[in-house]
Order: C-alpha cells, then structure tokens, then sequence
C-alpha cells in the first residue's frame, strides 16, 4: 500500500520543500511541488497525490484503488505529525 504526499499551508503559513521521518511501518519523504499536489515516496515508490488544508490539519487523498487518505497535524516545531501510524515529518 503506497502513501501519499502533501503540502502544507496553516493559516498564512506556507511549508514547500522535502520532508523525511520514519516510523515502525518504514521510511517516507514528501516533495511539495505545488499548492495542491505533492510526490510522496514510501516503500521506494514515488507518486503524486492531491491535498487539502484545513487550520492545522493536513489531509493527503490516496489516489484511487490505493488505501484511505491520511491527516497529518503542523506541530508548533513546524514538523508534520500523523497520529494512527505515528510517523514524524521535519523539513530537510
């Protein structure tokens, strides 16, 4: 199962560039490539996915036949956090 990538903007709040972490389900890093779209690489797989944002809350959309979306929260230390898998995004 491939996850998807993000962007994210928070309030007036723009964040572009790669982000990396890991965490027991393995490796991902994200390239923000544009206000709505997103290369996400996980498990040496790379695709593009849409986004939204919503405050602090950052919704990646699977594409389709891929599993559910996930929704990432911008901490205050400007990483990015998904709270089911537990993975932890920081800005390279």
């Amino acid at each position: 199962m491939l996850i998807c990538g993000l962007m994210l903007i928070s309030g007036c709040q723009k964040v572009k560039g790669t982000y990396t972490g890991s965490s027991m389900i393995g490796s991902m890093s994200i390239n923000f490539k544009s206000s709505t779209k997103a290369d996400v690489t996980f498990a040496g797989q790379t695709e593009e996915c849409a986004y939204d944002v919503n405050g602090d809350k950052v919704t990646i959309h699977a594409p389709p036949g891929q599993a559910g979306d996930l929704t990432f929260t911008l901490n205050s230390d400007g990483s990015l956090q998904e709270p089911d898998t537990g993975i932890k995004l920081t800005k390279q």
